[in-house]
């Protein structure tokens, strides 16, 4: 389970990427905050998968640059609910999402 200091780190960049990208979508995971994300890596996982399952988001880059794995087949491109529907399926087949 994620640290409350993960989740807190996570919330207030989590807040600075979606203010900094709300005009521009095209640029949404060249964002530092993004980035910062990122570089919290496999403590905040779990976290991104919440965010997934309950609020999906385009989280998938990120999952991907931490985890080295990407669940979502290229029909999925697009499509922000196969994609978070593929994340959460691999994060509960690997007991990281309960």
């Amino acid at each position: 389970m994620p640290t409350t200091d993960v989740r807190a780190q996570f919330e207030s960049l989590k807040a600075a990427w979606k203010e900094g990208t709300r005009f521009l979508s095209s640029f949404m995971t060249e964002h530092w905050a993004y980035q910062a994300i990122i570089k919290l890596g496999m403590p905040v996982v779990p976290i991104l998968l919440e965010e997934m399952r309950d609020e999906p988001d385009w989280w998938s880059p990120a999952l991907t640059s931490i985890t080295g794995e990407n669940p979502c087949t290229q029909d999925m491109a697009g499509r922000l609910d196969l994609i978070s529907q593929a994340w959460v399926s691999w994060g509960l087949e690997r007991g990281i999402l309960k």
